[in-house]
C-alpha cells in the first residue's frame, strides 16, 4: 500500500507538479526564467499586504494549475491511445489546442471544481488592496495565464509523447506514429517558439 500512496503522490503533489513544469518550461523556454522571477518578485511585495492570506491564496491558484495540468498531460497520452486504435484520429492534431487538450471538460472535474473554490475563497480573505497592490495582483494573474498557456501544451505533448514509449509495455499490439508525434512537435513549436528537441 505504501507503493501505491508514494506512486499517487509523485503524480498528485502539487509541488511536485509544479517542480516538474517549471523544469520543463525552463528547459524549453529561454523567456520562462523571467517571467518565474517576475512572479517570485511580485509575490514577496503582494505578502506585504497580508503574508498568510497572500500565500494561500498563490498556493490555492497553484493547487488548481497542477490538478489541471495533469488532467492535460493525460488526454496527451488518450489522445495518442485514439489515434493507435483508430488512424484517422490523428486529424484530431490539428484542431485547436483547447479542443485538443479538451478543456471543456476541466470544470466537470471534482479535483478541479474544489480547487477552484478554495482559490476564490482565499482571494476573497484577502483584505481589498491599494492599487500597487492590484498590479501586482494583476501580474501574478499573467504568471497563471503563462502557465496555463504554454504549460498546458506543453503537458499535453509530453503526455502525448511519453505514450509512444509506455505503451509498448501496457497496450498488446502498440505500434506508435512516429509522423504524427514529430509533426505535432513541429505545429507546437512553429506555435510557442520553444525548443521541444530539449526533452528527453
Amino acid at each position: 500500500m505504501h507503493e501505491i500512496t508514494s506512486i499517487q503522490k509523485c503524480l498528485t503533489d502539487t509541488r511536485t507538479i509544479l517542480g516538474a513544469v517549471r523544469k520543463v518550461l525552463t528547459l524549453v523556454d529561454p523567456g520562462f526564467p523571467e517571467v518565474q522571477r517576475a512572479y517570485e518578485e511580485n509575490a514577496a511585495r503582494l505578502r506585504v499586504w497580508g503574508a498568510d492570506r497572500v500565500q494561500a491564496y498563490l498556493e490555492a491558484r497553484d493547487r488548481v494549475f497542477a490538478r489541471e495540468v495533469l488532467y492535460i498531460a493525460c488526454q496527451g497520452l488518450f489522445l495518442n491511445i485514439e489515434i493507435f486504435r483508430s488512424p484517422v484520429n490523428g486529424l484530431l492534431l490539428e484542431e485547436d489546442y483547447e479542443t485538443l487538450n479538451r478543456e471543456y471538460l476541466l470544470e466537470s472535474l471534482p479535483g478541479v471544481r474544489l480547487a477552484r473554490r478554495q482559490a476564490k475563497a482565499a482571494w476573497e480573505k484577502i483584505p481589498a488592496p491599494p492599487p500597487q497592490a492590484q498590479r501586482l495582483l494583476e501580474e501574478i494573474g499573467d504568471y497563471y495565464a503563462y502557465l496555463e498557456t504554454v504549460g498546458y501544451k506543453v503537458a499535453h505533448y509530453m503526455g502525448f509523447r511519453l505514450a509512444d514509449a509506455l505503451l509498448y509495455d501496457i497496450l498488446p499490439g502498440y505500434a506508435s506514429n512516429q509522423a504524427n508525434t514529430i509533426a505535432y512537435a513541429d505545429a507546437l513549436r512553429q506555435y510557442l517558439r520553444v525548443n521541444l528537441d530539449l526533452l528527453e
